[in-house]
């Protein structure tokens, strides 16, 4: 509309500003700053006089990489939205996962449960939680260890060890174990797309109509697997 050549500066002015800000927005570099300090992190939340806007500001920074100082400070936090954000940050101290593994609050150790960088003891502690629907969020955890595997996949509640079957970085013996366990058990492994080859095929077999629909849904089938279950259709 405004004519190619003018078209023709935007394109460039917008290019050297991309260049000079390196394809970081410049709010998410101020960010990154305040998350550095918790002088800063506190300075900036005074500037907000909508409690709204505070509890925005707070549950955005706890996403950040933040200093040991601020991570306490919203460890602590009143909001549990703001709490539960930070316990899903991948750079969290081991002190703080600790504290938050140990929170009354169970929505806060459910986000803990989903973080993919969490401590050895961190990831034991929340396998012996009460609520079976941490530990489902937990046994689906792809960085869990084996030795977590292997507690979880011993758990009473059918739930959890059903989540520990969708578990893409199962290890080879509980999948196998796995594979004798209940209709539901079974289904859920059905699908992992990391399944053994031997188990696709036991599974192509199964007593149970449900299993095979299960299995006919995972993605990474073997050709002949696949074509078996065309053949059986």
């Amino acid at each position: 509309i405004l004519g190619k050549e003018l078209a023709a500066k935007f394109l460039v002015k917008m290019d050297e500003k991309s260049q000079e800000i390196k394809g970081k927005h410049p709010a998410k570099k101020e960010m990154e700053k305040i998350a550095s300090s918790l002088t800063k992190y506190e300075k900036k939340l005074s500037e907000f006089k909508n409690e709204d806007d505070k509890f925005e500001f707070k549950d955005t920074i706890a996403q950040y990489k933040l200093s040991k100082e601020l991570q306490t400070k919203l460890a602590g936090d009143k909001s549990l939205v703001v709490k539960g954000s930070l316990a899903k940050n991948p750079n969290l101290l081991p002190e703080i996962q600790i504290k938050l593994a140990e929170d009354n609050v169970e929505s806060v150790r459910m986000s803990l449960a989903k973080n993919h960088n969490l401590l050895p003891e961190v990831q034991m502690k929340l396998a012996d939680d009460k609520n079976q629907y941490i530990k489902g969020y937990l046994a689906i955890n792809h960085n869990i260890l084996p030795e977590v595997q292997i507690k979880l996949a011993e758990d009473e509640r059918e739930h959890v060890r059903g989540s520990l079957a969708k578990n893409t970085n199962l290890i080879p013996e509980l999948q196998i174990k796995l594979a004798e366990g209940t209709v539901f058990i079974r289904r859920s492994l059905a699908t992992n797309i990391n399944l053994l080859p031997e188990l696709q095929m036991k599974f192509a077999e199964d007593e149970n109509e449900l299993v095979i629909v299960s299995l006919s849904t995972n993605p990474n089938l073997l050709r002949e697997i696949r074509n078996y279950l065309n053949s059986n259709k």
